[in-house]
């Protein structure tokens, strides 16, 4: 449903972002639906922690975008929120 929203209310001219944020949020869920609705043993594994990272990326940059739609929309007033620039450039930290 926010796919068919995001793409009858905004129209940008590189439609990349909004492919990659509805990907990443279809993603989260497929790797979440299967752990859910099932019972699987203890197991360690390194590749967890590299997919887990790139998951919580990509779900980050996907959450960022839909606030960047947002706040750059016409009708918002922002003067009067002082929002800081780490915001803006979407720094965070990873390893």
């Amino acid at each position: 449903m926010l796919d068919e929203w995001l793409k009858r209310m905004f129209r940008p001219s590189d439609q990349k972002p909004m492919a990659d944020l509805i990907e990443a949020f279809k993603r989260v869920r497929k790797n979440r639906q299967k752990p859910a609705h099932s019972l699987k043993a203890n197991e360690f594994d390194q590749t967890y922690f590299h997919d887990q990272r790139d998951l919580i990326i990509a779900a980050y940059t996907a959450v960022r975008t839909i606030r960047l739609i947002f706040v750059n929309h016409p009708a918002v007033r922002i003067a009067t929120l002082d929002i800081p620039d780490v915001i803006y450039e979407g720094k965070i930290w990873t390893y």
